[in-house]
């Protein structure tokens, strides 16, 4: 079963983060943002907003896209 999007965009941060040896209370003061929020997007128990990953991508000094899953990366738009 694979996972939601949420929950795979909750997982890159988590790595990321990791790789930077930080704790949520970490990333969560270089965001400006609360701890809970953090859990919670690394969780997958909320749907980031837009602003929210910005700011997240922001904190970690990464591409908002590098968040993203690698086929959601590559994804071509599509019109409404």
């Amino acid at each position: 079963m694979s996972l939601n999007l949420s929950h795979r965009i909750g997982a890159r941060i988590y790595r990321i983060r990791k790789q930077y040896g930080w704790t949520q209370e970490r990333l969560a003061i270089e965001c400006q943002m609360s701890r809970t929020v953090i859990s919670q997007v690394e969780n997958g128990d909320s749907n980031p907003q837009t602003l929210t990953l910005a700011r997240i991508a922001a904190g970690l000094d990464v591409p908002v896209g590098s968040l993203l899953p690698p086929e959601q990366q590559n994804a071509k738009e599509t019109p409404c």
